[in-house]
């Protein structure tokens, strides 16, 4: 069982799912840029280790809620970096707004959405 060796599956795409083998499948489908230069889904295994990293600790934080976040992560930084840079946008330009998506939706200042989320 992928939850006893804490492991999920994201499949990205329109929406992207997120899974274990015995969970519901976590489904992130808010807006992301228009444009979806190669080379997102480095940031989004990069995203997806910082975020892990810091909340493996705590044993109530499902992966599949891990790796949603990290999903809605990089598509708000790549929305953002689509906003400036428009039709010219390339994978590199997102790593200027990632400091600034992960601390608007998993601020580290409060109890943030992914321990929100776990004890619900």
């Amino acid at each position: 069982h992928s939850w006893k060796m804490c492991c999920a599956v994201v499949c990205k795409g329109a929406a992207d799912i997120c899974s274990d083998q015995g969970a519901e499948p976590v489904i992130c489908d808010d807006v992301g840029s228009l444009k979806r230069p190669g080379g997102l889904g480095d940031f989004l295994a990069g995203t997806l280790a910082t975020l892990w990293l810091h909340h493996h600790r705590d044993a109530k934080v499902d992966p599949c809620l891990v790796c949603s976040a990290a999903c809605a992560v990089v598509r708000l930084a790549s929305l953002r970096a689509c906003e400036v840079k428009r039709r010219s946008l390339c994978a590199v330009d997102v790593a200027d707004f990632l400091a600034g998506a992960i601390e608007e939706l998993c601020p580290s200042s409060k109890s943030d959405r992914l321990q929100s989320a776990s004890k619900t």
